[in-house]
């Protein structure tokens, strides 16, 4: 068995066993050690369902996989797991999908923990009718069009998803997300 200095003998591999579960956060979603023993944060329909620590990934179960440069980054979605819905994660990668692709762009991973974030603190917000009037609306609209177009159609998926309709200002925030998000080299997502 491979064995790393960084890990406990409950995570050994057997040859040939690529991932291994460190922490499920819920039946969805999961901390991996990878063959390299870097942790990795993986999503899948019932990837985590009756695992434990140490227990070996079934990858094929593999929908989306986050691999972030900073150990740091990798704590803070990590903590995003036990304190976010899951629906709202599962939200935030359809957002974040749709938006790259209309916008023709790659985001930093970290946009994953700042929209999760925001659509939760939004969604309770609204539920409360204690709405945020964005100051700086009239200028994202003048200045990022694109990206406010995109957060527009955000709006409509966290419609559907939590049924809180919100307004053009909730879409301003998330635009200027899409703007100060994009990729750098500090962060991949595969």
């Amino acid at each position: 068995p491979i064995k790393s200095s960084a890990a406990s003998d409950v995570y050994k591999r057997q040859a040939g066993e690529r991932m291994r579960l460190k922490k499920a956060f819920n039946n969805n979603a999961l901390l991996a050690l990878d063959e390299n023993e870097e942790e990795v944060i993986v999503m899948g329909k019932g990837i985590a369902f009756g695992k434990k620590s140490g227990d070996r990934i079934d990858e094929s179960l593999i929908q989306k996989k986050f691999v972030f440069d900073k150990s740091e980054l990798n704590e803070k979605f990590s903590q995003l797991f036990d304190e976010i819905p899951q629906q709202y994660v599962e939200l935030t990668v359809s957002i974040v999908e749709m938006a790259q692709k209309e916008l023709d762009v790659r985001f930093d991973s970290s946009i994953y923990l700042a929209l999760s974030d925001h659509i939760t603190y939004a969604v309770r917000r609204y539920k409360k009718n204690e709405n945020l009037k964005n100051a700086l609306l009239f200028e994202v609209k003048k200045f990022y069009p694109n990206e406010f177009k995109t957060a527009l159609k955000s709006l409509d998926m966290i419609q559907y998803e939590t049924g809180c309709i919100m307004t053009e200002d909730e879409a301003g925030y998330i635009a200027v997300s899409y703007t100060h998000l994009r990729a750098h080299e500090t962060c991949a997502d595969l």
